[in-house]
C-alpha cells in the first residue's frame, strides 16, 4: 500500500498465505446478496439488517431485521466478493476466501431516495460487542463541514472494545482528503485506515482520475487498484471499479495478517500494514499507498 510520506507498497516479506481461520470481515453496505460464489462465506446468523425506509414520517423496518442481502445490494456483493469470494476453482476467488463475512446492512429509502450510512452508529457498536475485528466501509461523506458525534463515538467505542480497524475508501470524488476524515478523532484515529485508487493499469503507481487523495489522512492512508473482477447480485461475473473496490483488497489484507497471528487486532493489522509499506516515490506524497500481496 502506498502511505504517509510517500507512496508504499505492502508487505511481500510477510510470508502471508489465504487465511484459514474464518476471520470476521463485517462489510457496512446494502447487504450482499446470496449468490453461488458467495455460498458458504456470509455468517447470516451474525449478520443484520441495520436499514429501513422511511416515508411520510413513518419509519418501516425491512424483515424484522433479517434481510441482510438481496436483489438491491449492488454495491456490497461486488465487495464481498473481492474479500472472499470461494476457492473452488469456478469463476471468481476473493483475495481472503477463507475469512468469514458479516453483512452489516445500512442503506434504506428516505422518501423514494436511495441513501447509505443509515444507523451506521449502530452497526459500528455491534460490530465491537461481537468482537468483528475489520469493518469495510466503502462509503463516504460529501460536503460535511462538521464531524458526527454519534459516529465519532462509536468507532472510539469499536477501538477501545474490539480493537477494531475500520476499512475506509476515500471517495472518487477527486477532492483533496477522504470525505470520512471529518470523523476522525485523536482518539479513534488508529481504528481508521483510508484507501485511495490507483488507475488499474498495472504498469504504474498513478492514482486513478477520479479517486480522492489521502490528503490530510495521509499518515492513515494506503492505496489499491481501482479496478477488479468480482461477482454481482445475479451471481454473474463482473468488472467493478472505484475507491469502493479498492478499499475491500486492504480489508482482505487485513484479514489475512489476522489468521496468520491471531494475537493481533484489528487495529494492530492496520499499523501492520502501514509500517511494512515500501516506499515507491515521492510522486504520489499527497496520494495514498498501494497493495501488493504475495504468498
Amino acid at each position: 500500500l502506498l502511505g504517509g510520506e510517500g507512496l508504499h507498497a505492502a508487505a511481500p516479506s510477510l510470508g502471508l498465505a489465504l487465511p484459514r481461520h474464518g476471520v470476521l470481515v463485517g462489510i457496512l453496505d446494502d447487504g450482499i446478496a446470496p449468490v453461488s460464489e458467495l455460498e458458504g462465506q456470509v455468517d447470516r446468523e451474525l449478520s443484520r439488517d441495520f436499514g429501513f425506509d422511511y416515508e411520510d414520517g413513518v419509519r418501516r423496518e425491512r424483515a424484522g431485521g433479517s434481510n441482510t442481502g438481496d436483489s438491491n445490494s449492488t454495491h456490497g456483493t461486488p465487495i464481498a466478493g473481492i474479500i472472499a469470494g470461494r476457492n473452488d476453482g469456478e469463476g471468481i476467488q476473493g483475495l481472503a476466501p477463507g475469512a468469514t463475512l458479516v453483512s452489516l446492512r445500512v442503506d434504506g429509502n428516505i422518501n423514494g431516495d436511495r441513501t447509505y450510512g443509515l444507523d451506521m452508529d449502530k452497526a459500528i457498536r455491534y460490530a465491537a460487542d461481537n468482537e468483528i475485528p475489520i469493518l469495510n466501509m466503502s462509503l463516504g461523506r460529501r460536503n460535511a463541514d462538521q464531524g458526527n458525534p454519534a459516529i465519532q463515538s462509536a468507532v472510539q467505542y469499536y477501538q477501545d472494545q474490539a480493537g477494531g480497524l475500520i476499512v475506509n475508501s476515500a471517495g472518487n470524488d477527486m477532492e483533496e482528503g477522504p470525505g470520512n476524515w471529518i470523523d476522525v478523532t485523536d482518539g479513534n484515529m488508529e481504528s481508521w485506515l483510508f484507501v485511495v485508487a490507483l488507475a488499474d493499469n498495472g504498469r504504474t503507481y498513478e492514482l486513478a482520475g477520479y479517486s480522492n487523495t489521502c490528503g490530510d489522512a495521509m499518515d492513515r492512508c494506503v492505496a489499491a487498484i481501482g479496478g477488479n473482477i468480482t461477482v454481482n447480485v445475479d451471481g454473474e461475473i463482473t468488472g467493478f471499479g472505484g475507491t469502493s473496490s479498492a478499499a475491500p483488497q486492504v480489508s482482505a489484507l487485513a484479514a489475512m495478517i489476522l489468521s496468520k497471528w491471531p494475537q493481533l487486532s484489528g487495529v494492530d493489522a492496520g499499523n501492520v500494514i502501514l509500517n511494512t509499506a515500501r516506499d515507491i516515490g515521492e510522486a504520489l506524497k499527497h496520494m495514498a499507498e498501494r497493495l501488493d500481496m504475495q504468498d
